[in-house]
């Protein structure tokens, strides 16, 4: 591995060393000229490749210079204009940075005069905002990311600017313009013609030197995917895993947790709208479409006060716009899914609309077995934009996911089975008050609903919420940026009802949960020098309570004594304030460390005391009177730095949470149709810490990462008698992930992905005795043993079909396997089954026998292949 390694740098090293080498040595031949130093800098720029960076308020780009060279590289060019005028040079990379030499008693500068250059970073191709571009200008040392609609503001000094505006995946642009004036411009960078494929996380220098923002991930899910597929879906979910920090429960689950935190405490918007369940099919399949997809971050620390409130991580989502310019029409046909997916203008560079659907097809699997039975998914995404003019702009984003599982039975009315469904909905209204005030307006709604039915009865839970928010971005300074802003949200809360048939008349009655929201939040960031960036902020929230409603009391026994009935109006409400703050600091250009720290808190809580990998039923419960706001303090400490020629990239965090009014179960809890059912719930503690490691090469014909973590996630129950202190489900302290992704050939990528991990914390038998002929197991201490080890290696092989890249329809085969090595990875181990002489367990179990009860080990998939033809036209 290390021979490998060192011989991979050095080849990387040796390609960096000649293309400099052939920049340096290229042969410039100037004048004689008698021209302004702005003229001249341009002659060279046209004849050398390089950009000229400077301060108009220091070397004059008006004077006349007399200039003349033959036959130079760049250095002797520079050289030579450095001792006709009296100036040093920098090169950093294809720039070059001019300052005035030092002098003693140099007289007082005067008076800079700034103006806004200020505007939208687009796709030439498809008329796209790009979020997070890097809008820089070298010789003033200030920059800025565009925002998520494409957005920047940048305050220069009066005269003749360069910036220079970078993407991933795009020709870097540099724009020279002359300010006197506030300007506003749109640029549109190209797509690099390079063919390669790159991995999906990628932090460049510029924007560590630029923006200190090294604590989010973020994902660009247009470059070529990693995580091989599983059935048709290369898996939003399953690739969060692949990211340090972020551990998926098992194989096919929908679940994942975030730095020692639980399941319910991270949460996924699309478009500024929640979704609370993001996955299909139990969590085979995930509700977030790559290809619908335009940008991901992924913030596990430091979030921002305008998001909330998650304690452990908030996963921002936003979807692509459509294309401006043209139609196209793509979509992938799988043996078990199949998408399709349309976009275009509805008037071109005005108004652009995405859709896209897909749809599941395991009828075939399932029709020979079980010909009754009907299992599907589809989901439906749409986004519609309109320009009305250069300072306003209106969003419109629907994301649908259903999912059922039937049993159609023999009559139309037998059908029994489950469905659940997700819905949200978010109109947006971005205004530009002037250059240095932006806004974004939105009104969204979220809403999942879970259904059982039987021939006679229908039961139903849900969850729904109404919200109104406005987000408010001042840049007030060259140095100095304000984002305030407020929301006003409203829940409705279902904890289950049976709304047909007559299982209703001898249930008991939960009466639903009807709670509002409303936050209000500022920060403030500064950078006082280039090496120095800093940010502090609040978020201020008042979560009520609303009547009419009926609650109980309980005492610390946790057995109901009182039955309070509420008319309408708020009844009871937390009050919270969650500071942030967060200092980053610049060694060098190559280096960026970050330390941040902040309390959050959390009114939403998922109720659930089943082991399983998979979503089932699910019932969620406001804070209230018997159920505190979860809270968490949290400080992490990150580091980053790029080795060898930019070509690697390596990355440390630190971090420590301590997490409060932890929700746990007593023994046996009984928590659906319930309604005592927060007389089943115990709190306690939980705290988490770990340390994160990343090598990523981010170019080139093989390219991936490798991830390891250690962490821990322990949790602090004084209510459970057998032991208060015990590790988490999710507590793996040791997780391993390599990503590689080689071109063999032109048209033809090799994909693989490897994972490890300990195994999850469980509860295992002590010892076991007998009673009445039977063999009963005894437990001791919770969680005191662990499933065995995870390991996994998916595998995949991507063929461009057609040979010419610039043709109009492009089309793709994709094969995967998915544990290519059949590993048997256990979901779980029961030891309440009695196995056959074939090792099958028997169930229902004849426990009048007398039989030595045997531990069996539950796994789900051991080798799974997958073809896939993808194509766009």
């Amino acid at each position: 591995m290390y021979n490998w390694v060192r011989s991979l740098l050095a080849i990387l090293l040796l390609f960096v060393g000649l293309m400099t080498m052939a920049q340096v040595n290229h042969q410039i031949n100037i004048g004689p000229s008698n021209s302004t130093l702005e003229k001249l800098l341009e002659e060279i720029t046209d004849k050398s490749g390089y950009y000229f960076s400077y301060n108009p308020d220091q070397i004059n780009p008006l004077q006349v210079v007399s200039f003349k060279i033959q036959d130079a590289t760049i250095h002797q060019v520079l050289d030579h204009l450095s001792s006709i005028l009296g100036i040093k040079y920098t090169v950093v990379q294809n720039q070059i940075i001019l300052n005035q030499l030092e002098e003693v008693g140099q007289a007082a500068p005067q008076k800079i005069e700034y103006f806004v250059l200020s505007g939208y970073v687009t796709d030439a191709a498809s008329g796209e905002d790009l979020i997070g571009a890097t809008v820089y200008n070298q010789a003033t040392q200030i920059g800025t990311q565009t925002n998520e609609f494409g957005f920047f503001s940048l305050q220069l000094p009066e005269g003749s600017t360069t910036i220079q505006i970078g993407y991933l995946g795009y020709k870097t642009q540099y724009i020279h313009k002359q300010l006197d004036r506030n300007l506003s411009i749109k640029i549109a960078l190209k797509l690099s013609k390079i063919d390669l494929p790159s991995v999906i996380i990628d932090v460049q220098r510029d924007e560590i030197t630029l923006h200190h923002d090294i604590g989010p991930v973020q994902i660009n899910p247009t470059q070529q995917p990693l995580i091989p597929d599983l059935g048709g879906d290369n898996g939003f979910i399953r690739a969060l895993g692949a990211y340090p920090g972020i551990k998926t429960q098992s194989d096919g689950s929908a679940f994942f947790f975030v730095r020692g935190g639980i399941k319910d405490q991270n949460l996924i918007i699309i478009d500024d709208a929640p979704i609370y369940n993001p996955s299909h099919l139990f969590g085979f399949y995930s509700l977030v479409l790559p290809s619908a997809t335009r940008h991901i971050k992924i913030y596990k620390n430091d979030m921002p006060v305008q998001l909330g409130d998650r304690l452990s991580s908030i996963i921002d989502v936003r979807t692509k716009d459509g294309n401006l310019h043209n139609f196209y029409f793509g979509g992938t046909l799988n043996p078990l899914v199949y998408q399709f997916a349309l976009e275009g203008p509805i008037k071109k560079e005005k108004s652009s609309f995405f859709a896209s659907f897909r749809r599941s097809n395991f009828g075939w699997l399932t029709k020979a077995s079980s010909p009754d039975l009907d299992i599907n998914f589809l989901d439906f995404n749409l986004k519609w934009n309109y320009k009305i003019n250069t300072n306003n702009r209106i969003y419109m984003t629907i994301v649908s996911g259903d999912d059922a599982l039937n049993n159609q039975g023999s009559l139309s009315n037998n059908q029994t089975g489950i469905k659940w469904e997700n819905v949200s909905t978010s109109v947006r209204w971005n205004h530009i008050f002037n250059p240095k005030l932006f806004s974004n307006t939105t009104i969204y709604t979220g809403s999942y609903q879970y259904l059982v039915r039987s021939p006679t009865d229908l039961w139903h839970a849900g969850l729904g919420t109404l919200a109104f928010k406005s987000d408010f971005t001042w840049y007030n300074h060259p140095k100095l940026q304000t984002k305030f802003g407020f929301e006003i949200k409203g829940y409705f809360f279902n904890p289950g009802k049976v709304l047909q048939g007559d299982l209703g008349s001898f249930l008991p009655n939960i009466t639903p949960n009807y709670t509002s929201h409303t936050i209000q939040y500022a920060d403030i960031s500064g950078s006082p020098s280039p090496k120095w960036t800093w940010h502090i902020g609040y978020r201020l929230s008042n979560w009520a309570n609303l009547g009419p409603a009926t609650y109980y009391l309980f005492s610390p026994d946790q057995l109901s004594h009182d039955t309070i009935r509420v008319p309408a109006g708020t009844y009871h409400s937390y009050t919270r304030i969650d500071p942030r703050f967060a200092l980053s600091y610049l060694p060098n250009q190559y280096s960026a460390i970050k330390f941040s720290v902040g309390i959050y808190h959390q009114y939403l809580q998922r109720i659930s005391n089943s082991t399983s990998p998979f979503t089932a039923f699910e019932i969620w419960l406001p804070a209230g009177p018997n159920i505190r706001p979860q809270k968490t303090s949290q400080w992490a400490l990150d580091y980053t730095h790029i080795l060898f020629k930019q070509k690697l990239q390596f990355n440390a965090a630190l971090y420590y949470k301590n997490l409060t009014h932890q929700i746990d179960y007593k023994p046996h809890a009984q928590l659906f149709l319930n309604p005592l059912v927060e007389g089943e719930l115990r709190f306690g503690s939980l705290t988490a810490y770990g340390l994160e490691l990343m090598l990523q090469k981010s170019s080139g014909r093989l390219n991936g990462w490798i991830t390891y973590t250690f962490s821990r996630a322990i949790r602090h129950n004084p209510s459970n008698t057998s032991n208060t202190v015990y590790p988490a489900i999710h507590d793996r302290p040791h997780d391993l992930s390599i990503i590689t992704n080689y071109q063999l050939k032109k048209r033809m990528t090799l994909s693989a992905f490897w994972t490890s991990q300990t195994g999850s914390a469980f509860s295992s038998p002590t010892g076991y005795y007998t009673y009445n002929q039977s063999v009963i197991p005894v437990y001791g201490k919770k969680h005191n043993d662990r499933l065995p080890n995870y390991h996994r290696l998916d595998v995949a092989i991507k063929l461009k079909l057609n040979k010419n890249t610039d043709q109009k329809f492009n089309h793709y085969l994709s094969f995967s396997i998915y544990n290519v090595l059949a590993f048997k990875n256990a979901i779980d181990i029961n030891f309440n089954k009695i196995q056959d002489s074939n090792g099958h367990p028997i169930v229902p179990t004849n426990v009048l026998a007398n039989q030595q009860l045997i531990a069996v080990q539950t796994d789900l998939i051991r080798f799974l292949p997958s073809i896939s033809y993808k194509f766009k036209l």
